[in-house]
């Protein structure tokens, strides 16, 4: 399910400038998600650069980071936007990944973010090439994404996904949240 209207362009240029600010802590990751051969003839992985808000580890949620005043503020807008009443964050992370000029693959490597049962929600921080794959079970494309500045994006947990790096676009940055409902309830 694609969402375009849940914030105003004016609070979407808030989080995006938050973001691209100089003094942003981004932390380097050599891989976008861990190799796979299964998916090395049509996937490539580069760099990127993230900022991990809230984990999962061991069954407890924790903070990772004091700076998750615009993260969890969007998110309860979304649940809020949606009717949800509860919801729990079991991850939440910004991807920042850098412009890969001229490179001929498709996507980074498709994956599931959790093991459990959760939802994963996208929300793109700024406009910019590198679309999001999703796939059914044999991994044909299902859907293809476009990065808009203000959209979510809200899929099923257990569909793989993928990115893909922008190519003509400085930076494609997007929040991604995984979380669950309370047993019994759906989306």
């Amino acid at each position: 399910m694609i969402f375009d209207d849940v914030i105003s362009r004016d609070e979407a240029n808030i989080i995006e400038n938050w973001f691209l600010y100089h003094g942003f802590p981004w932390y380097y990751n050599d891989v976008t998600v861990s190799p796979n051969s299964k998916f090395d003839t049509v996937a490539f992985d580069h760099p990127q650069f993230v900022h991990l808000f809230v984990k999962t580890e061991n069954g407890i949620v924790t903070q990772n980071s004091e700076m998750t005043e615009y993260p969890l503020r969007l998110f309860r807008k979304f649940l809020s936007y949606m009717d949800l009443k509860e919801a729990t964050l079991l991850r939440c992370k910004a991807n920042l990944q850098m412009s890969v000029p001229n490179e001929e693959r498709k996507y980074n490597i498709p994956h599931r973010d959790l093991d459990e049962e959760h939802y994963v929600l996208l929300y793109y921080v700024n406009d910019s090439d590198g679309d999001t794959f999703l796939f059914d079970n044999k991994f044909n494309i299902t859907h293809t994404i476009s990065p808009k500045k203000g959209r979510f994006v809200l899929f099923n947990g257990e569909t793989y996904h993928a990115g893909r790096h922008p190519i003509e676009s400085h930076t494609r940055i997007l929040l991604n949240y995984d979380f669950k409902l309370p047993p019994g309830e759906k989306i």
